[in-house]
């Protein structure tokens, strides 16, 4: 999810590093961008929150005692969202069920 102002920070970004990392970077800021690249750059946590709405548990609370297991947990997530993506979508992806890996 691309914004004017990080197509054109991936641009600018890909003429100033080197290799595999700068070619990903001008593959990003085309239009539409190289999701392959994308994916590869997402794996520098800087880059990732330049590329997608990114979110993080910040406060955990449950359980009554170290040796049982809780009843019920709850936990507070912030969000920073991405310009045109909306707290809607954000929530449904949120409380989607995760496929469970082979």
């Amino acid at each position: 999810m691309l914004t004017a102002t990080t197509r054109q920070s991936f641009e600018q970004l890909g003429s100033l590093e080197t290799g595999s990392a700068a070619a990903d970077m001008r593959a990003v800021a085309k239009e539409p961008p190289d999701l392959a690249a994308a994916e590869r750059l997402s794996q520098n946590v800087r880059l990732n929150a330049q590329l997608r709405t990114t979110c993080v548990a910040t406060l955990i609370s449950g359980g009554h005692a170290e040796n049982a297991l809780p009843q019920s947990a709850k936990a507070t997530i912030q969000c920073r969202m991405m310009p045109g993506d909306s707290a809607d979508n954000v929530q449904t992806l949120l409380v989607a069920p995760s496929p469970i890996p082979p």
